[in-house]
């Protein structure tokens, strides 16, 4: 597969790929899309612009990072094969078309150049996986022929977990309604203090639960879907509340511990469970 190369140089410098990291790190899956049965290329993916990718590399969070562009024929041969992936696998995966987004490419450039822009330029398609360590590693481009081919690279760099990505009340809901149990995390990246709890209490111990985990991702909600949340707990009207953790069982409400509870508090009670 020939790939696309966009020269940057009049927006950053030269540096040198942080992308080396090798190892197995764990990939979360895509709530919105579980119960989906007719994914496309279009609804495939969570489509992320500057402030998104920036907010998830500053709470250290793993996830996967698809840069693509509408004007490349390597990227257009591509979507079936990492479409495929998707439907097969359910995998969260941050999409960022570069041709739709110049504004937000300039901000990457300048931010992480040297995760993204490897010798002051980019190539399309390419695939990243981030560590919870800021670590970087791109899935080579060699790999991209057929969807098999692919799907074996990834196995290469990612494990698959039970923790799914939840950014709707109508996915949450769901998820209460199609398994027997569930245990949920929901918290907020964009505060400082849910960010320290997720890295130090909960991370570790959701990633190889074999029990099906929900991390509701409040700043991805509406305001409306916020507010409801908050409610369903009894929290009323948009609570100073950073993080929270909570059981269900046959559909029923067993308990929920909110942030004024101490961190490790959280950690106990999801040990408990998980």
């Amino acid at each position: 597969m020939k790939t696309k190369v966009f020269t940057l140089l009049s927006i950053i410098p030269l540096l040198l790929s942080s992308c080396s990291f090798k190892g197995d790190t764990e990939s979360y899956r895509n709530g919105e899309i579980m119960y989906e049965d007719n994914l496309t290329y279009e609804t495939a993916f969570v489509d992320a612009n500057f402030y998104l990718i920036d907010s998830l590399i500053k709470a250290e969070e793993t996830f996967t990072f698809y840069i693509t562009n509408k004007n490349c024929a390597s990227c257009t041969d591509f979507k079936d094969k990492i479409t495929s992936y998707i439907k097969d696998t359910k995998q969260l995966i941050y999409r960022f078309d570069i041709s739709t987004s110049p504004e937000d490419l300039q901000k990457l450039g300048k931010a992480y150049s040297d995760f993204f822009f490897p010798g002051g330029s980019i190539v399309t398609p390419q695939v990243y996986v981030f560590s919870a360590k800021k670590a970087c590693q791109f899935v080579k481009n060699t790999r991209y022929e057929t969807t098999a081919m692919f799907t074996n690279a990834m196995k290469e760099y990612v494990y698959e977990t039970n923790v799914y990505n939840i950014s709707t009340l109508d996915t949450f809901n769901k998820f209460i309604e199609k398994n027997d149990e569930l245990v949920f995390y929901a918290h907020k990246r964009t505060n400082s203090f849910s960010v320290s709890v997720f890295k130090n209490e909960v991370r570790n111990l959701i990633n190889r639960t074999n029990k099906v985990f929900a991390l509701v991702d409040i700043d991805r909600f509406s305001e409306a879907d916020a507010k409801a949340f908050y409610d369903k707990f009894g929290f009323g009207d948009f609570p100073p509340i950073s993080f929270m953790a909570g059981h269900y069982k046959n559909q029923e409400l067993v308990n929920v511990m909110a942030h004024e509870k101490q961190a490790g508090d959280i950690h106990a009670f999801l040990a408990d469970l998980l």
